[in-house]
């Protein structure tokens, strides 16, 4: 259907605004995300070569790096994606609304997932099997090198980053 050249034009609600402006905030956190993970990974590799020296996962710290590394371009990847559907919704693109909803339905599926199993207390909490060191220790490691700023940051940005509510 056509508008006759008089017709005023639609404004845009005030819902998709709000949206828009949620998913550059989902971004930015996403951007905070990637300089905290950039800023200890170093870390947490060398915490985890001195875990496993010895051991069958001996590895362990230089898959870790290369995961975090690897997680941080798509990272990097996604906050850039957030913040093109984010415009082009504001444009009323229905291609890129429809986009955001199938993308954020998928991210709600792969990192509620994620948030339960950090919940839970992760998947290595279980103890040692045969010369390796258990989850507890590891994780006792990490918080001994880490900021001690660097877990309730994480979980706070986790949770925030993780809100459905971000979707139009």
């Amino acid at each position: 259907m056509v508008d006759a050249h008089g017709t005023p034009t639609r404004a845009r609600p005030g819902l998709v605004t709000i949206s828009s402006w949620l998913l550059i905030l989902f971004a930015v956190i996403q951007v905070v995300n990637l300089i905290l993970t950039i800023s200890t990974i170093g870390t947490i590799r060398d915490v985890l070569r001195d875990a496993y020296r010895g051991t069958a996962a001996e590895q362990a710290g230089d898959l870790a790096y290369g995961f975090g590394i690897g997680l941080g371009v798509l990272t990097l990847l996604l906050a850039i994606g957030m913040v093109v559907l984010a415009l082009l919704n504001n444009r009323g693109k229905n291609g890129a609304r429809i986009t955001t909803w199938v993308l954020g339905g998928i991210l709600i599926c792969c990192t509620g997932g994620s948030l339960v199993n950090n919940a839970a207390g992760g998947l290595t909490s279980g103890g040692s099997t045969g010369d390796m060191p258990s989850g507890e220790e590891i994780q006792r490691r990490l918080n001994d090198a880490l900021p001690s700023w660097y877990g309730p940051v994480t979980t706070l940005l986790g949770v925030l980053g993780r809100s459905p509510c971000w979707s139009p």
